[in-house]
């Protein structure tokens, strides 16, 4: 869910003028520079969201616990040497196809009922409420229409295949098809539900928290009080809030990426959905077991951050 929230409130960020005029060719270009722009940035930073799913996710592994990883500079180390330098990318090329049903629906959704809002407030000027809403929506369709490339893409990168061993997924659409018939279409959709609660925290804390460091800058220029900071302001205050929602709701994409794995055959069903799942890792693992693949995580927030207004 991050990596669309950091979409919406970089876009969000970079502009806080009227809503655009929507056409086809807008479209496109949004698509084809924002897309473009969005699939850099998730290239560059893929391998630390690798790891971070790798550490998340191998308990239910049926693994060897030697051959587990104990934490990030473990994995960073061990995984290039055990399966080959490119499999930090494992996955990636799934994940980038998301950006397409994402910017579909961001530009669909958010932007028109941002300009909806915008049309009937008074002054010309958003509601921090009226963006949380908007944002929303366009969290929960986009979360809907992507999930199955979600789902398919934490199969991908948590799979533990070493370079010599063939890979049990070859690619999205064959992984794809292939859990379809093993293991039917509903699991497709395995832990939709927690990935959709989380979107209310995520993006709630993230853009109120945005909006009250945009305040509380903006207050402490003094005469300035009605200028725009400079991009480079607005840009580190969203990554600032962005790192406040991800350690918030980070637990939840923990269970989300549990219940993802669960039914691959290589892996052993723990869980029966995701109360179980938070019940038993609190049980049997303890609290930080929720924070499994923070670090690395937390890494990949800023270059994200940054890179999307450097290429755009």
């Amino acid at each position: 869910f991050e990596s669309e929230t950091i979409n919406i409130l970089s876009m969000s960020v970079q502009t806080d003028a009227p809503a655009r005029q929507s056409n086809f060719k807008l479209f496109l270009q949004d698509l084809l520079i924002g897309g473009g722009a969005l699939a850099v940035s998730r290239t560059v930073v893929a391998p630390l969201e690798r790891i971070k799913i790798v550490l998340q996710t191998q308990k239910p592994f049926l693994i060897q616990e030697p051959e587990k990883f104990k934490g990030f500079m473990d994995a960073l180390i061990r995984i290039p040497k055990n399966q080959g330098v490119l499999s930090l990318w494992r996955g990636n090329s799934t994940h980038c196809f998301k950006i397409i049903p994402n910017t579909i629906t961001r530009f669909v959704c958010y932007d028109y009922i941002k300009r909806a809002i915008y049309s009937n407030s008074t002054g010309g000027n958003v509601g921090l409420l009226y963006q949380i809403e908007a944002a929303l929506i366009a969290g929960f369709f986009s979360t809907t229409i992507s999930y199955p490339w979600d789902m398919i893409h934490t199969r991908l990168a948590a799979d533990p295949s070493k370079k010599n061993q063939p890979r049990y997924y070859k690619d999205g659409w064959k992984g794809m098809r292939r859990i379809r018939i093993a293991e039917g279409f509903k699991t497709i959709y395995n832990g939709y539900l927690v990935a959709l609660l989380a979107t209310v925290p995520y993006v709630t804390i993230s853009f109120t928290t945005y909006d009250l460091l945009k305040s509380a800058l903006t207050s402490s220029e003094g005469d300035k009080a009605n200028s725009v900071p400079g991009i480079l302001n607005w840009v580190g205050l969203g990554s600032i809030a962005g790192v406040v929602a991800h350690i918030a709701c980070y637990p939840l994409d923990t269970v989300k990426r549990r219940i993802q794995v669960q039914g691959d055959v290589r892996t052993e069903i723990l869980y029966t959905g995701a109360y179980d799942c938070f019940k038993k890792m609190a049980a049997k693992e303890g609290f930080k077991a929720f924070y499994l693949g923070l670090t690395p995580s937390l890494l990949k927030i800023q270059p994200e951050f940054n890179l999307l207004p450097t290429i755009i």
